[in-house]
């Protein structure tokens, strides 16, 4: 390329702030002055997204074809701007340059670094779209950055970075863009002192053991200086955090860290040093080679500090981590806190060949690699041999191929450069699914490839084996065909029921993948095929804007394919890329989104929430929205309300959400230690215009009391006590006083000791009634044995994976993996039913099997679900489900496309069927009559007007021959059904009934219900929320003495009772419906 071509100009372009240190920082400096006829130099680079052989026209091409940038500098080379051509593109807005400016001091210094910006016209620019230099980059940068951030009261969009006033210009304090850092000067402050006599820092060395492959022990130089540094011999660095909170670290004249302090408690060092206390304090321990050989936890140094014994034996099992070298400087041992040793073994070619853990060598058992002469791994199997770790670590020193003898289990096999010898269940490249595929085409947007295998695979992986542990010879056999790119366009799979699974992958031209089609299949009973089809769409940035799928099922509809795709997600970015809407699913018969996600961001780049507009109550008809609160107290939801403590340091200060399910907006206010540990978490409701606890709603967690560290954790953060709080009955309380205890020297729980007497049944901590332990491990660290719980063992297979836990009094669960740690099922034994109940789930390639039915398989936004037939009502079908998550990734709704409607079984009460019904409804049986018990009843049949579920068109249409028989005097309440619904729900009742008077009494026959009655009646059908005494759950018993759930039921029930039938005689018996909410309060109720 011609030098010109690059080389616009030569000489160089100085830009200088004049006094710009001395502006205070709590007002935003100036922009800098615009540039005049700037001499500049640039370097531009081209990055080709279409398939086009001539560089001439590809300087031509639409911003999807090709991406620009350009690098200006200034006669000393230094980057005076960068400029992406129109890479700031809005969704649905007109792409733009996005700039990111740079300016020096006198020095040649970066002291304010401006954030990237969209060109825009400021000051008649009229450079927007072209990506060449910007005259006025900074005042087009503050018009850009009013309009994305003014709303959130921004006016500071710069950083600013302080140096020492020194030739060394090392960095003295950082401050982000916004008015919380650079505008209040609050920023990340280091200090470079040197080590005082008031540090204290000790002097470790290390005493080998002269036995190859033992550990050394490690103690303190007590000979120089008393075991002490001398002051001024370490590096003293200090971080300081915009709380003012320090990180210490002393390092040697070689860089190592010898001390790494953390301040909890302690008043900051001002340079002149501090002791132990009120610091979490690391020791980094090294050899005389600089090897680190042993890291000690702040527990353990803490302990003994405050024993004044400087003793590391008592610590070394469970609060240090160790490790030793071989004469190569090759690891050889290592030992974590809490898990015996791991050995390590090296061949002549520093291969690492064999491995032990504890666990492994109680069975005897190493972990074997083996590799080719490409040094590329092949193989790998347990090894059963005991020979002692000193004889392997000399014998493979000396051996470039070392196989120790014993017998020897398979785990992986992995084959390179071809295809030969492909394992059962694999195939040569599949095209069965090229249907789906476009064709390739090099000249229209987006330019797809089709999937064309390319046998050109030398130095890549072709197939491999991975043993499903625990059975004898069976493998999960892969192989993985490549264009002549190197991308995986098909990947074949076996699973666990025997089926092959295959994924096939479009490209783009530039390596987008535009389509896949994934194939699973189930073998054996209930065998199926799952095929779903992938489609995705991308801006011209390359961004993913829309994912489309369709998928069929064997078992639905014949395993047809839809003809349409149905659009899973929809992207939408702001100027800076940033996702700013995301739309998931649709509405059955209208083509909207089922829900639309928008997301704001503030200057940091912190997500700020989620459709904060919903829970603003802005005219919003979302499901769930969040508001997250950091540096601003204002929290962004209601008017007036703030946060508690706001936090500079990337901390949640608090969070307000509010779901469609009850519409109430709740908060947390969180409180951190210095060390960034949640100390307690506020809760509050909005109750009568302001967030407050007077509706008798209390979610607070604290740790320790909420206020002091120590109480909440030790210095290796492990939690001392933790309380919580809840709803119960009548209204909040608290419901745990955890207290944790641990094994001796170690952060191994031992116990937990609730100091909450009362039962206070569903959600509570169970405090096991032993008076020991709760909790065992075995060598390796892993849990065994958990008494609150009633596990009474947990077995592990050698990757430390839970194989059988086993459940005093109820049963086991069984899980089998592969060796790579890929869980493929799981096995229930419940033992609390006869006979004994098993299920059996499979997870295959993402899809969910219960008992060999499908339940469901994944996509983007959620899960495709199976939903079987019905007979004579519904065939069976493929269901999309769409799950919210908050910024932590918790599902806190699930949302589908599927119009649903759920038809329970008449109540019939007829012999046949009353079993049945009886898993739905309240029936008293011994309240079953024959209808020939009362003369003069009307003939009726079994029919409800919408079908029987199941579907039994012989017994709708036979007369009904049952009655439940009600009087005034012991039977009041008829057949009863809880029902869990949501806002939206509509529920269709219908009910038959005749009355028959025997009473010559008159009135007597509208005698008052019991309302304990009721509540049974309510409570003993299936679908009731709560259940039976003990810690589970509450009874009918217990709500009777709650009046939020008594009160609105003794209304309706007084309004029924004050009604003039105009009929004395006529029974006041109604079909009664009863709305609760969560906590079973009455809402409202009519009859």
């Amino acid at each position: 390329m011609n030098r010109n071509a690059v080389r616009k100009l030569a000489g160089f372009v100085t830009c200088l702030l004049t006094g710009v240190v001395m502006v205070k920082a709590q007002q935003p400096v100036p922009p800098p002055a615009a540039y005049s006829n700037p001499v500049i130099n640039y370097i531009r680079s081209w990055d080709a997204t279409a398939p086009v052989t001539d560089a001439n026209a590809l300087l031509t091409k639409p911003l999807k074809d090709v991406k620009q940038t350009t690098q200006y500098m200034d006669g000393l080379g230094r980057p005076l701007q960068t400029v992406a051509r129109q890479a700031s593109l809005e969704t649905s807005g007109i792409a733009t340059d996005l700039v990111s400016p740079v300016v020096y001091d006198a020095f040649g210094r970066e002291i304010y670094k401006y954030l990237p910006f969209a060109a825009n016209n400021t000051g008649g620019n009229s450079s927007i779209t072209d990506g060449n230099f910007k005259l006025n980059p900074f005042q087009q940068q503050e018009t850009f950055m009013q309009g994305q951030y003014g709303s959130q009261g921004e006016t500071f969009f710069y950083s600013k970075t302080n140096y020492e006033a020194s030739p060394l210009n090392r960095v003295e304090k950082t401050m982000a863009a916004g008015n919380s850092w650079v505008g209040n000067n609050r920023g990340i402050e280091v200090k470079y002192w040197v080590n005082t006599p008031d540090d204290n820092v000790k002097i470790w060395s290390v005493n080998n053991s002269g036995i190859y492959g033992v550990f050394g022990t490690y103690s303190l130089v007590t000979n120089i200086n008393g075991g002490v540094y001398p002051a001024g011999q370490l590096y003293k660095t200090a971080s300081v955090d915009e709380h003012q909170k320090q990180v210490i670290e002393f390092k040697d004249k070689e860089g190592k860290v010898i001390l790494k302090k953390v301040q909890l408690t302690a008043t900051a060092d001002d340079g002149t040093g501090k002791n132990y206390e009120g610091w979490l304090c690391t020791y980094y321990i090294y050899d005389e080679l600089g090897s680190l050989r042993c890291v000690v936890q702040p527990e353990a140094v803490k302990r003994m500090h405050d024993a004044g014994n400087w003793d590391l034996s008592t610590y070394l099992d469970e609060q240090c981590f160790r490790y030793e070298y071989d004469q190569r400087r090759r690891m050889i041992l290592k030992r974590v806190p809490g898990a015996g040793e791991v050995y390590m073994v090296y061949d002549q070619r520093d291969r690492l060949v064999m491995t032990q853990d504890a666990n492994m060598r109680q069975q005897g058992k190493w972990m074997l690699t083996k590799y080719d002469n490409l040094n590329r791994p092949t193989e790998t199997g347990l090894l059963n041999n005991t020979t002692p770790f000193s004889t392997h670590l000399t014998a493979a020193a000396g051996s470039a191929n070392y196989l120790p003898s014993g017998t020897y289990e398979l785990l992986t096999l992995t084959h390179y450069d071809d295809y030969i010898g492909l394992p059962a269940g694999l195939s040569g490249y599949l095209g069965t699914w090229n249907g789906y595929f476009s064709g390739t085409d090099n000249y229209n947007w987006p330019y797809p490839q089709m999937p064309q295998y390319s046998p050109a695979v030398k130095g890549m992986v072709t197939w491999t084996q991975t043993k499903v542990l625990g059975t004898a010879s069976t493998f999960i056999n892969t192989v993985s065909y490549y264009d002549d790119k190197g991308r995986v366009i098909q990947v074949q799979s076996t699973n666990l029921s025997g089926g092959t699974d295959v994924m096939t992958t479009q490209y783009s031209w530039a390596g987008q993948p535009l389509v896949t089609v994934q194939k699973q299949e189930k073998a054996g009973s209930n065998a199926q095929t799952t095929v779903v089809v992938t489609q995705n769409s991308y801006d011209d940035l390359g961004r993913l804007v829309k994912v489309e799928k369709k998928a069929s099922n064997s078992l639905v509809n014949g395993g047809a394919m839809p003809t349409s795709y149905k659009t899973v997600l929809q992207n939408e970015y702001d100027k800076l890329g940033q996702l700013k809407k995301k739309s998931i699913g649709t509405k059955p018969n209208s083509g909207e989104p089922l829900e639309t996600l928008t997301y704001d961001f503030n200057i940091r780049g912190w997500m700020l929430g989620m459709n904060r507009d919903y829970a603003k109550d802005q005219n919003s008809t979302n499901y769930f929205g969040f508001d997250l609160g950091y540096d601003k107290a204002s929290n962004n939801i209601i008017g007036g309300q703030t946060y508690n403590n706001p936090q500079y340091n990337g901390n949640i200060e608090g969070m307000v959400w509010k779901s469609k399910g009850d519409g109430e907006k709740r908060k947390y206010d969180f409180t951190y230690d210095a060390a960034n540990r949640l100390l307690k978490a506020d809760f509050t409701q909005y109750t009568n215009s302001n967030f407050n606890q007077s509706a008798g709603v209390n979610f607070d967690v604290k740790m320790g009391n909420g206020t002091d560290p120590n109480l909440a954790y030790d210095a290796n953060g492990n939690i001392q006590q933790m309380q919580q709080w809840g709803l119960k009955l009548t209204g909040s309380t608290q419901l745990d006083n955890l207290t944790y205890a641990y094994q001796a020297n170690s952060n191994k729980l031992a116990r937990v000791t609730d100091g909450i007497a009362t039962d206070n049944k569903l959600g509570d901590f169970k405090d096991g009634s032993n008076g020991g332990d709760d909790y065992s491990y075995d060598v390796n660290g892993n849990l065994v044995l958990d008494n609150n719980k009633a596990i009474s063992s947990i077995n592990y297979n050698h990757l430390n994976l839970p194989q059988t836990i086993t459940i005093t009094g109820k049963g086991t669960i069984s899980y089998t993996y592969d060796v790579a740690g890929n869980k493929l099922k799981k096995v229930t034994l419940d033992n609390t039913v006869s006979p004994a109940k098993t299920t059996t789930t499979l997870y295959l390639s993402g899809a969910i099997y219960e008992n060999d039915n499908l339940q469901f398989f994944g996509h983007e936004e959620g899960r495709i679900r199976y939903k079987a037939a019905v007979p004579g009502i519904s065939p069976a079908s493929l269901e999309y489900d769409y799950m919210l998550k908050d910024h932590l990734g918790n599902v806190r709704m699930v949302l589908t496309e599927e119009q649903k409607q759920d038809k329970y079984p008449v109540a019939s009460l007829e012999t046949a069927k009353v079993n049945t019904e009886d898993d739905y409804y309240t029936i008293d049986q011994t309240k079953i009559v024959d209808a020939n018990t009362v003369s003069g009843l009307p003939t009726y049949i079994n029919d409800n007007g919408i079908g029987n579920n199941p579907s039994d068109p012989g017994f709708e249409q036979s007369n009904s021959q049952k009655l439940y028989k009600l009087n005034s005097n012991t039977n009041k309440t008829g057949l009863g059904i809880t029902l869990k619904v949501m806002a939206g729900d509509r529920i269709d009742i219908f009910g038959k009934s005749y009355y028959f008077q025997n009473n010559t009494g008159g009135t007597a026959a509208n005698t008052a219900t019991p309302m304990l009655d009721l509540l049974n009646g309510f409570l003993g059908s299936p679908g009731g929320t709560v259940g039976a005494a003990g810690h589970n759950g509450i009874t009918a018993a217990d709500l009777n003495n709650l009046p939020n759930t008594t009160g609105g039921i003794n209304g309706l029930l007084n309004q029924q009772t004050s009604e003039s039938s105009g009929n004395p005689y006529r029974p006041k018996a109604y079909i009664n419906y009863i709305f609760f909410d969560e906590q079973f309060k009455t809402i409202q109720g009519q009859y």
